[in-house]
């Protein structure tokens, strides 16, 4: 039950997570309300599109809604890498919309959302994995 809990809790976050700056895929959405729910919906987003395994992906930095464009979540994910001088645990830069939960790459340089983050079989809303379920 707690595996499903946490796959509910990501997907959730997932669907909520980017903005409206993006028409939603899907006609439901899912609004993301906390800052867990979104680092959950970005790793597994990104563990299914990278196709690595989520218990590679250690923590999730969240930058605050103030430094955030509108309606989104910005946040990064790291991995458990070990460094010993100067290396970097960075996996990525994240935009989650709070209001529909979709999931995009954001660039840092340019402070704008990038391409939609998708799974290999093409989902990229909460709503689309619902039918797994």
């Amino acid at each position: 039950m707690r595996h499903f809990d946490a796959f509910m809790a990501a997907a959730f976050a997932l669907s909520s997570a980017i903005g409206s700056a993006v028409p939603a895929s899907s006609a439901t959405a899912y609004p993301v309300r906390s800052k867990a729910s979104v680092c959950a919906a970005i790793k597994n987003r990104v563990s299914s599109a990278r196709r690595i395994p989520i218990k590679n992906i250690a923590f999730c930095d969240v930058v605050s809604l103030r430094d955030s464009p509108r309606s989104f979540y910005i946040m990064a994910i790291h991995s458990y890498r070990e460094c010993n001088g100067i290396c970097s645990t960075l996996m990525g830069w994240y935009a989650i919309n709070r209001a529909n939960g979709r999931i995009f790459e954001w660039s840092v340089a340019d402070q704008q959302i990038g391409p939609e983050v998708v799974d290999p079989e093409g989902r990229s809303h909460f709503a689309d994995y619902v039918s797994l379920l």
